[in-house]
């Protein structure tokens, strides 16, 4: 039913108890309906987890229909304070501020599809995550009829202390293609915080460590998932050789990453392309700025540049 949402299913056999409330005179309105009831739930279906046998308390009162949803997953926690509203023949479904949603929850297959790859692409499309993580929702608002997908208003922050990331596809080629270990990253960040508003989802930049070598992701996932992301790395021997280049002190570069969620892109050919033209260019730009006659040239050969 659109008011539970595409991706949610219930199921149970147990008769629940509950106290209605409403008019005995028609037509009734809505707000004036009042309901408390306890369901037992065989199973519950949700952002890509299985939950079984729990009791989900449920109110109706003034036109919004509210849950309590809570549950242990595997030495973790998953809590929800949904709550529905009826606004002009369509549902909207909300959470509070400061919703603990996850607490040292295991990093899962399902739960990674179903909720957290839609955060960000390294949790999902381009690394797998491992270990356990926190998730925190600074309210969320969502429309769950009408046309066109749903677009979430929201705000969260991702705990990365106990997660381990395991570069794939696009990510895992331009790790080799710059010869930087691909076996695992670890964030410098202690925490993510990511943000969605009118159809895009944007998160704050992550510094993570390849080996011993910096590296940053940054950017924002469109419509359909659409993704817009830039990965900055060091211009090392193996990348530069690859490009035919020859550089003088620290160097970063940028590849995009485009496509989708589900089918993100890295185009190899074009960034080492674009490295060549765009070394040249800086080349020919230090040339211009060449220190007169007599002016010391200490320090040109430690400049750091993006390119």
């Amino acid at each position: 039913a659109p008011v539970i949402g595409r991706d949610t299913v219930l199921a149970g056999r147990e008769a629940a108890t509950f106290i209605l409330s409403a008019p005995l005179r028609l037509p009734i309105n809505p707000d004036q309906v009042t309901l408390a009831a306890q369901l037992p739930l065989d199973s519950l279906r949700l952002c890509g987890l299985n939950l079984r046998r729990l009791s989900v308390p449920v109110e109706l009162n003034r036109g919004r229909l509210r849950a309590q949803i809570a549950a242990p997953l595997e030495g973790g926690q998953l809590a929800l304070r949904p709550e529905w509203q009826w606004e002009r023949g369509q549902s909207i479904l909300t959470l509070p501020p400061a919703s603990q949603v996850l607490l040292d929850a295991p990093l899962r297959p399902g739960l990674v599809a179903g909720l957290l790859a839609e955060l960000h692409p390294l949790l999902g499309a381009l690394a797998v995550p491992e270990g356990a993580v926190d998730l925190r929702l600074d309210g969320l608002t969502l429309p769950l009829a009408g046309k066109g997908a749903a677009q979430p208003t929201f705000k969260a922050v991702i705990d990365l202390d106990r997660m381990r990331l395991k570069p794939v596809g696009p990510l895992r080629a331009l790790l080799e293609l710059a010869g930087l270990p691909v076996g695992e990253l670890r964030s410098k960040e202690r925490e993510l915080a990511c943000e969605g508003a009118k159809g895009r989802m944007s998160c704050a930049p992550l510094r993570l460590l390849a080996g011993d070598q910096d590296i940053v992701v940054r950017g924002t996932a469109g419509a359909g998932g659409a993704l817009d992301y830039r990965v900055e790395l060091p211009l090392t021997d193996t990348l530069a050789a690859q490009a035919h280049l020859s550089m003088l002190g620290e160097v970063k570069v940028e590849a995009a990453i485009g496509g989708t969620r589900a089918t993100p892109l890295f185009d190899q050919p074009a960034f080492l392309a674009s490295l060549a033209a765009r070394a040249a260019a800086a080349a020919t730009a230090t040339v211009d700025e060449s220190p007169a006659d007599g002016e010391s040239g200490q320090g040109k050969s430690d400049r750091k540049s993006v390119v």
